[in-house]
């Protein structure tokens, strides 16, 4: 789809793609909302808290909004108490109660009506409250609204009805994070998070220096000067990507990707690719993980158990978005493990840093 949008400047089908992918969007995030409760009721949802600035995590996802609320014509209005508000949150987590909440406003708040953010604080909780001038709960339904598939009774033509999900994934978000939310018919209804962190349980925290943030970003910056000297130095042997995928659509398409930039050899399942890598000896190797013969994960392990080849990196493309899967392919030696419906921009960005890594490894080896 986005390769679609990228290439096919047409006006009319252009608005057709754009329907078309907001559509597919809306569809995954229900899939991974539901796939998040699962996870919330098998109790493997873990939580990894970092210390974070809360004034400027939502003012982040109050911009995000700016540009919804002029379209609109919502007057859009975000205030706090302090400029700085350290808090302990899982960023990734805690991002989509805000979210959540901030599309379930919008999504009741007629053109011309106003929508608020709020973010105080005292000696030990931060208060986050959201406030929009949209038609009110009947009080009898308040308490149901964070319960799960709990729908307000509706007309046939309403555009508004949802799944019942969003605020029950929120509610469950926010207790994980230690903290409570409720709703009230009045301006000043508000949900908190304890601040510091001894709350916390060792294995609920991560800490991550500025340092190595910064290191990070030089790394990247080091691998897009490698990728561009890759594409325009000639004189440079071009790389092979060996793709194993037993769907013929999703196999011609990838190859169809690759094959500007890269030599392309495509196998139908597992047993057929590791013949062709052990002839081939590629850079880099794209495979699925459900397939006939042998699977993507049987085809990594033997390739990373094998001294000829487990210098070669391998992405994992797979359907299923369970964390215990996910660890499962990881387990086997894979180097990257791509969710389908995959976004094509970070697979080739992920081709590029997988094969320059390589290269830059081999370069540093070279003068020891």
């Amino acid at each position: 789809m986005q390769s679609l949008i990228k290439q096919d400047k047409d006006p009319q089908r252009h608005s057709l793609y754009e329907t078309m992918r907001r559509n597919a969007e809306r569809i995954l995030g229900l899939i991974n909302q539901m796939m998040d409760l699962r996870k919330i009721d098998k109790g493997l949802m873990k939580m990894h808290m970092c210390e974070t600035d809360l004034i400027g995590f939502v003012n982040d996802i109050y911009t995000m909004f700016s540009q919804q609320a002029k379209s609109k014509t919502i007057q859009f209005e975000y205030h706090y108490d302090t400029d700085i508000l350290p808090v302990w949150i899982d960023r990734s987590n805690f991002d989509k109660v805000i979210v959540n909440i901030l599309s379930n406003a919008f999504k009741f708040t007629k053109p011309g009506g106003t929508v608020k953010i709020n973010v105080t604080h005292d000696n030990s909780h931060a208060f986050i409250s959201f406030f929009n001038d949209g038609e009110k709960i009947p009080e009898e339904h308040l308490e149901n609204i964070f319960k799960r598939f709990y729908q307000l009774p509706t007309v046939a033509n309403d555009r508004n009805v949802g799944t019942g999900i969003g605020l029950d994934l929120t509610r469950s978000l926010v207790e994980l994070h230690h903290g409570t939310i409720d709703a009230h018919n009045m301006e000043n209804g508000v949900g908190s998070i304890p601040l510091g962190n001894s709350h916390l349980q060792p294995d609920e925290m991560i800490t991550r220096p500025q340092e190595l943030a910064k290191t990070d970003t030089l790394l990247e910056e080091r691998y897009d000067e490698d990728a561009a000297s890759e594409v325009n130095d000639k004189q440079k042997r071009r790389k092979t990507i060996v793709i194993v995928e037993d769907d013929d659509e999703i196999r011609d398409f990838l190859k169809t990707e690759f094959s500007t930039n890269y030599d392309v050899v495509t196998c139908a399942n597992g047993l057929e690719g590791l013949k062709e890598i052990f002839t081939t000896m590629p850079d880099l190797v794209i495979s699925d993980i459900m397939m006939p013969e042998m699977d993507g994960s049987m085809l990594c392990s033997k390739l990373k158990m094998n001294p000829s080849t487990d210098h070669i990196p391998v992405i994992l493309l797979t359907a299923k978005n369970r964390d215990e899967d996910q660890l499962e392919g990881l387990e086997t030696g894979a180097d990257a493990y791509i969710v389908k419906p995959f976004n094509m921009d970070i697979l080739r960005r992920t081709v590029i840093n997988l094969i320059n890594k390589v290269i830059y490894c081999c370069h540093f080896y070279s003068f020891l």
